[in-house]
């Protein structure tokens, strides 16, 4: 009877053993079933390390190198159409104010800006997207001057000016004294050259220099990826010296 009485004991003592030890188990599994839940949705609700938001985007090829500089827009009647007795320095300011576009100019009213308007103008914005503005003399009957415009931008349903990466003048202009055209040449040489390029990881703007650059005897050509500048010297058909000018459009910033 004793023990029968010991034996039951005994095996009340396993049993009540076995079961505070499975209770135990079970609440440390849960505990760390929890915690690891617990990380993985602190986890997710952090941007992983080097995803695309946090790093530091490559250099961008062939792009436009942007600059601190003010840019005004152009008031009304103050690009020049005489290009006669004016120095490179006036001239290369003049294609500057050509090429700059103000938020609020359009096709229609582009050549408000210059002191003499064109003799007729021509605008497309189905298929080319273009604005085209000729003269057949520059103020007072100058044949120095820039005969052909061009402005190639798409526009916005407000007829503004879209500028992009695709939008540039085209400008011809007529010179007589062979010094000035050289010297505008370098001029617009040097404007092509600091925008032809890319930007670096560290913000810097590595300048490529031209992709071609031919100068032969009466005619001359220097081209930056799609843009370019050209001089061709007098000849029987044209007794002028004709520039050529490929350059992108900027807009105005103040």
């Amino acid at each position: 009877m004793k023990k029968t009485s010991m034996f039951l004991l005994l095996l009340a003592v396993l049993t009540m053993f076995c079961f505070t030890a499975c209770g135990a188990s079970d609440d440390d599994g849960s505990s760390k079933k929890d915690d690891t839940t617990n990380t993985t949705q602190e986890t997710g609700d952090k941007k992983p390390a080097g995803t695309t938001e946090d790093m530091t985007p490559t250099g961008t090829e062939g792009t436009t190198q942007t600059t601190a500089e003010k840019i005004p827009a152009v008031k009304s009647a103050t690009v020049f159409t005489d290009y006669s007795g004016k120095s490179a320095d006036e001239i290369a300011a003049n294609i500057q104010a050509i090429r700059t576009i103000a938020a609020s100019d359009t096709m229609e009213n582009y050549a408000d800006r210059f002191d003499f308007a064109p003799a007729s103008v021509k605008i497309e914005k189905e298929y080319t997207h273009i604005g085209e503005y000729f003269w057949t003399s520059g103020k007072g009957g100058s044949k120095e001057c820039a005969s052909l415009i061009s402005i190639r931008s798409m526009t916005k349903d407000d007829s503004t000016f879209a500028l992009d990466d695709g939008s540039w003048a085209d400008i011809t202009i007529y010179f007589t004294n062979e010094t000035t055209a050289k010297a505008v040449y370098e001029k617009v040489y040097g404007f092509l050259n600091a925008e032809w390029g890319m930007t670096k990881d560290d913000g810097t703007f590595e300048c490529w220099g031209p992709t071609s650059d031919k100068r032969e005897a009466d005619d001359w050509t220097t081209c930056f990826g799609a843009r370019h500048i050209e001089l061709v010297w007098p000849n029987d058909i044209n007794p002028s010296y004709k520039m050529n000018i490929q350059i992108d459009l900027r807009a105005a910033n103040e």
